[in-house]
């Protein structure tokens, strides 16, 4: 044999073995980044009292809203009403009934109510996003909505990055 090819080869392993530490310890790392923000949604979430449905429809309207993590819409107002907006004009939501249509709207005023955003006829036809638009200091929890439209498509639409 060679020895100037073992070594090469022996140089070629431990290059090949750095690479691959290197690419676990990203990986490890965005995992962790990942439940890291998972976690923060949930705390988020469970302060401000929201249930399953309303979290569903609040990681649906991060993702219209074009946010990287869903946390981030606790604290944005903009991006609420940015995401609100591009829900209720979607396609998909156009297509639901007029009472699954006015169920999303309630749902969505629920959420900002929790949430502690202002807005006057948000969601209205022809209206802009309010100027008022002021993060309240302390969460409020509302009681659930009551009547559940008999509307079996998911809320967000197929667009959404999860879906």
């Amino acid at each position: 044999m060679n020895p100037s090819l073992d070594i090469w080869r022996i140089a070629f392993t431990v290059l090949a073995g750095v690479i691959a530490a290197a690419l676990a310890i990203i990986a490890y790392r965005r995992l962790r980044a990942r439940r890291r923000h998972a976690m923060a949604f949930q705390l988020d979430c469970e302060r401000s009292g929201l249930t399953g449905e309303e979290r569903e429809l609040l990681v649906c309207m991060s993702n219209l809203a074009g946010l990287k993590h869903a946390e981030t819409i606790f604290a944005l107002d903009g991006a609420f009403f940015r995401g609100a907006k591009a829900l209720v004009d979607s396609e998909r939501v156009k297509g639901l009934s007029e009472e699954g249509r006015q169920y999303i709207r309630t749902m969505i005023d629920t959420l900002r109510d929790k949430l502690g955003f202002h807005a006057d006829n948000l969601l209205e036809e022809g209206s802009g996003l309010s100027s008022s638009r002021n993060i309240r200091k302390a969460l409020r929890s509302t009681s659930p909505i009551a009547v559940r439209p008999t509307v079996s498509t998911p809320w967000c639409p197929r667009t959404a990055p999860w879906n």
